[in-house]
């Protein structure tokens, strides 16, 4: 039914939003990744909000992330087009909960991983608003700074500083 509903309207979000969820529970991770992913394409706002109402939506994004950046199990969304949906997925997971610090984290380094330097440093920077002393983030904010923006390193330089006095016991 679901599958008739999106056939006949392909805007109907809520169709596919089901037909991901079914594919994911069936364990077909390559099917949940793309119609979950079509509703990203189009909007992350939309797809979080059809994920609010569903206590297990947040759980299966991460699990998916996880196939799309590990590579176990999916094949057909690798690559850097896989990476533009694990971006699009933490992007919806970060509509659902702006404070997570540990998926601006994730953006941060999906940012990075595909070349995006200026997305990736503004995601460590709102991970670091929200946990200024956590010295991975530090650190990454001074990698990307330094290796991927070739800043002059005035901002880099206090970032690992304090990175590596966080660190220390």
């Amino acid at each position: 039914a679901f599958r008739l509903a999106a056939l006949k309207n392909p805007a109907d979000t809520s169709a596919r939003y089901y037909l991901g969820k079914i594919a994911f529970l069936e364990k077909k991770n390559d099917e949940a990744i793309a119609e979950l992913d079509a509703i990203a394409k189009y909007s992350t706002k939309e797809l979080a909000a059809l994920g609010r109402q569903d206590g297990n939506f947040v759980p299966m994004i991460q699990f998916l992330v996880g196939k799309i950046v590990g590579g176990s199990g999916v094949t057909s969304v690798g690559g850097k087009r896989g990476m533009d949906s694990a971006i699009r997925f933490t992007r919806t997971l970060l509509e659902i909960d702006p404070r997570n610090v540990s998926e601006w984290n994730n953006l941060g380094l999906f940012c990075r991983d595909t070349g995006r330097a200026k997305e990736a440093y503004v995601a460590y920077r709102r991970a670091l608003d929200l946990n200024p002393r956590d010295p991975r983030l530090l650190n990454d904010t001074a990698v990307v700074l330094h290796y991927d923006l070739k800043s002059d390193d005035a901002e880099a330089r206090p970032a690992v500083t304090r990175a590596s006095r966080s660190a220390a016991p």
